[in-house]
Formats: structure tokens, C-alpha cells, sequence
């Protein structure tokens, strides 16, 4: 029986995981390429090595609260080099005023810390009078924070978090597709303060785990760094990958099968999966696909510069104990935030030495710590 002949675009970690669950599936019944154009997998997931040194380009971790995300670390066969975030790691910081505050999980705390004026903070409290929103129109992020918390907590509190997950533009984000448990919470209870009280009661009862917008997650990796992911699977798909090659065009054939067109070829094959950006995708689909080759590039992407420095202890002049922290927009610098990586994974820098990642941009140590110690 001939293999049926499937033909993945993108060597990122969503190309290699179907292709792993391809093969796994149909085995010898699949015959599995993988087109990278790079000279390496891995997409936005990267690593540098050196010097005891483990600097991540992209992504640093993953939430081990899904399942089926470590379901799929087992079955790969990794579930033994799991790397679990340091429980230092679970401090966060916003940058305000000049100096960083950290973000208490203790309402108590959180009222009295000064990161919000009295008034913002007394609006916070106000969320739970706001009526829910009646019609089923579709909202951004921002605009749903200004309505249930007021403005300022909007600014100083979801602004630097959706930028910090997401790296968009909260005004334009959809609050449905980002953060469908706030929108379900609103619709179910009637507000956001109302559900959690709601769910803090269930969980008492229940005994489940997690706060009370769903269950809790924990910042994972690997002994290794986040790479060692993208090279496990390399390394079970090699004969599959094709890397240095460039897709630039797709035809469907008489019979329903589709050739590829390649720096370095034609390749036929039975089915095309698409893993790549959606502007990229929508330039190889012209020909076979034009109705949604002229979709596909209207989908905004934003971009975002990962920096990491690694610095000595001894000459930091505090302690760094913490996550990072995040800036919202209207404080005006040129990052969107800070990660303090060797806080969260001690195991990716030497003793002695502190590795930080900034994004969004390039601050000066002198300019970083400033801001930290005052």
C-alpha cells in the first residue's frame, strides 16, 4: 500500500508537534515531510549555550496546568527532565512612578501597596455594583477592564499584563478569544468580584486546586532550556525534516493531490498543513487558495525584541528575588518588561551570576537597577 504523502510548512514547535502526532497515529502508513526555511527548527523558540550560560531567544517556559500539554511532554519522552519555575519566582512587580511594586494576591495588601491612587482603588471596589453587560457584541480587553474596573487599574494593571502575555495592543485585543474565563464570569455571575466570591465558595466545597478564574498553572521548562523540546523532536522526526528549504507556492493537481514549489524543488504530495504566520501562509496560498490568500495577511502581528544580559551578583548592589516585573504603556519607556531568568530557573546561570531577559528593547544596567532600587 503506498503511503499517503503529507507535506508539513514550518518547523516551528506547532509543525513538529503534528508531524510527531502524524507519525505516531499512521506510522509507516504516513509518508511525513517537514519544510523549514531556516537552517534550524524551532521557530520563535530558541537557545543560546554558553559558558554555563542558558539564554532563551524566545518563550522561556510553558503553564503546566493543561493536561494535554504534559501528556504530550510523556509521550515524547521528557517528562523526566521537567524543570519546575523556583517558588521565589512567584513575586511579580509593575514599574510605576520611577520605582516597582509588587502585586500581592492579598486584597488587603493590594489596597494598601500605593500602586493605584485611593480613587482607582475605591473604583476596583465598585466593580461589584457594575451591572453585566447585556448584549453579546464582541469587546477588547481594555475596553471590558475600563467598564468593570475603571480606567486606572485599566492602565496600570491589564495594560502591562496583556502586552506581557500576548506582546498586542489590549484595545484591540478580543476579550472573548484572549480571556474567555473573564467573559464567562461576567455573563455566568453578573461581575468579575461576584464570581470569584461564587467560586471561592465552590472550591470549598469541591476542594479543587486554583484560583478562582480557573485552575492555577506553574512555569515549567526543561533542565536544558525550552530548546530541548524543539531537539527531542528533531531528533524522532529526522528523517522527516528538510531543512534550508523554502516553500513558496502550492498548485493542486488533476487528481487532487497538491506540488509544492521550492527553492531547491518541486515536491508532490496527498495534504498540505500550514504552520506558519498567517501573512506568510497567505503569500504561498495565491494560486490554490486565493480567497483566503487575501484574508489571511490582514491579520495583525506584532513584534517583539528579546535582549538578555547576564550580570555579576556582587555587582548588582540588591537583592533581585522575583519573576520581573512589566511596564504599563503610558510610563513611557522602551520595554515592555523584564524577566529575572536566573531567579526563575537557577539552573540556566552559573553561581555567582544573574541572567536577565528584557523585552521589547535594550535598557542600561545602570538604568534597570535604578529604577529597581528606588
Amino acid at each position: 500500500m503506498t503511503p499517503f504523502r503529507l507535506a508539513i510548512i514550518g518547523g516551528g514547535i506547532g509543525g513538529l508537534s503534528a508531524g510527531f502526532f502524524a507519525k505516531e497515529k499512521f506510522g509507516d502508513k504516513v509518508d511525513l515531510s517537514i519544510y523549514e526555511k531556516a537552517d534550524r527548527l524551532g521557530g520563535t523558540i530558541g537557545v543560546t549555550r554558553a559558558d554555563g550560560f542558558i539564554a532563551d531567544w524566545g518563550p522561556n517556559g510553558f503553564l503546566d496546568k493543561e493536561p494535554l500539554t504534559l501528556d504530550f511532554i510523556r509521550r515524547i519522552g521528557l517528562a523526566d527532565k521537567l524543570l519546575p519555575s523556583n517558588q521565589k519566582s512567584e513575586r511579580r512587580f509593575i514599574y510605576r512612578g520611577g520605582r516597582l511594586w509588587e502585586i500581592s494576591a492579598n486584597p488587603a495588601k493590594f489596597l494598601s501597596s500605593g500602586l493605584l491612587s485611593v480613587r482607582g482603588r475605591l473604583r476596583i471596589g465598585l466593580e461589584y455594583f457594575v451591572p453585566g453587560k447585556k448584549e453579546l457584541s464582541d469587546e477588547s480587553v481594555y475596553d471590558f477592564a475600563a467598564r468593570r474596573i475603571g480606567r486606572e487599574a485599566a492602565d496600570i494593571l491589564i495594560d502591562p499584563m496583556v502586552s506581557g502575555i500576548f506582546g498586542g495592543d489590549p484595545e484591540k485585543l478580543s476579550l472573548g478569544a484572549c480571556f474567555p474565563i473573564m467573559e464567562e464570569m461576567e455573563s455566568q455571575y453578573g461581575g468579575l468580584i461576584k464570581a470569584m466570591i461564587k467560586k471561592k465558595k465552590e472550591k470549598k466545597k469541591t476542594g479543587a486546586k486554583g484560583g478562582p478564574a480557573g485552575p492555577s498553572g506553574h512555569l515549567t521548562s526543561f533542565n536544558n532550556g525550552l530548546f530541548t523540546i524543539i531537539e527531542c523532536l528533531e531528533d524522532k522526526l529526522f528523517q522527516a525534516v528538510r531543512k534550508g528549504e523554502e516553500i513558496h507556492s502550492i498548485a493542486r493537481l488533476e487528481d487532487g493531490s497538491f506540488r509544492l514549489f521550492g527553492q531547491t524543488g518541486q515536491h508532490d504530495c496527498d495534504a498540505v498543513l500550514l504552520a506558519i504566520p498567517a501573512h506568510i501562509a497567505g503569500s504561498i496560498l495565491a494560486e490554490v487558495a486565493p480567497q483566503s490568500a487575501g484574508l489571511l495577511p490582514q491579520i495583525p502581528y506584532s513584534s517583539l525584541a528579546v535582549v538578555c544580559h547576564a550580570y555579576r551578583v556582587e555587582d548588582i548592589g540588591a537583592p533581585v528575588d522575583g519573576f520581573g516585573f512589566v511596564v504599563p504603556h503610558n510610563q513611557k519607556l522602551d520595554i515592555l518588561g523584564s524577566i529575572w531568568t536566573s531567579v526563575i530557573f537557577p539552573e540556566q546561570a552559573p553561581d555567582g551570576f544573574l541572567v536577565i531577559h528584557h523585552q521589547d528593547g535594550f535598557v542600561a544596567a545602570g538604568d534597570y537597577f535604578q529604577a529597581f532600587l528606588l
